[in-house]
């Protein structure tokens, strides 16, 4: 898994399988990717 910040201040997640998610820090989703 690798993790990127966008210049908008999003995160964007990369899965093994490739599957990308870009979440915002104080999101649900960022703390449940396992942040």
């Amino acid at each position: 898994m690798t993790l990127r910040q966008l210049g908008d201040g999003l995160l964007r997640w990369t899965m093994p399988d490739g599957t990308v998610y870009d979440t915002e820090p104080d999101s649900p989703a960022f703390w449940a990717a396992g942040a």
